[in-house]
């Protein structure tokens, strides 16, 4: 099951290297105008929400301090109501939430690889 966990964590960090690395330097302005970046990043949030969902049964109690229920919220709204985005929204969400996740879910990571 570790292997599993360990799967949907590189999944996670993935997503978010490739959004933090596509979007960097960017306003809201110009993912606005990018379409398909915009896109993209949404999927990638997307995804990154749906593998916490999975991941939250198996680390939720152990990682209180990640924002799981946020992370589905966010997930549901970009999949069920797409055409209703708010970009600044978005943009938020990559530049101050990603971060910090990416930097949680690196730790939990090697918390699990010493178990």
């Amino acid at each position: 099951m570790e292997d599993r966990i360990l799967l949907r964590i590189d999944s996670i960090l993935r997503h978010i290297e490739k959004v933090l690395s596509q979007t960097k330097g960017l306003c809201i302005q110009e993912l606005e105008e990018q379409d398909l970046l915009l896109r993209a990043t949404c999927f990638s949030i997307a995804q990154i929400g749906e593998q916490m969902v999975k991941l939250e049964d198996q680390l939720g109690t152990k990682y209180p301090g990640l924002p799981w229920r946020s992370a589905r919220g966010m997930r549901n709204f970009i999949v069920h109501d797409y055409d209703h985005i708010d970009v600044a929204q978005v943009h938020s969400t990559v530049n101050q939430d990603l971060p910090a996740l990416k930097t949680a879910f690196l730790s939990i990571k090697s918390d699990l690889k010493k178990e």
